[in-house]
């Protein structure tokens, strides 16, 4: 799935539900750290949200829309272009 589009739907979770501009901005240094780090989770944004860090595993593609599943909260994102 594209990241750029993925990376859109999560920051639009963490937008919808009331982050802070401080979370928002630890939450991308995550994804940041995903992207350049071997070992580091892509960051759930609901998780991150309730105070853990958890990975996102990618999940199969339905037509142009991809799918993200936590490790821990089991929450599914679809992501669509993916």
């Amino acid at each position: 799935m594209a990241l750029e589009g993925m990376h859109r739907e999560l920051r639009g979770y963490l937008d919808g539900n009331g982050a802070t501009v401080a979370q928002i901005v630890a939450w991308q240094d995550l994804w940041d750290c995903a992207h350049v780090r071997t070992g580091y989770p892509m960051p759930c944004p609901k998780c991150f949200l309730e105070g853990e860090v958890s990975r996102l595993e990618p999940g199969s593609s339905v037509g142009d829309i991809g799918r993200a599943q936590c490790q821990r909260c089991h929450t599914v994102f679809e992501i669509s272009g993916g």
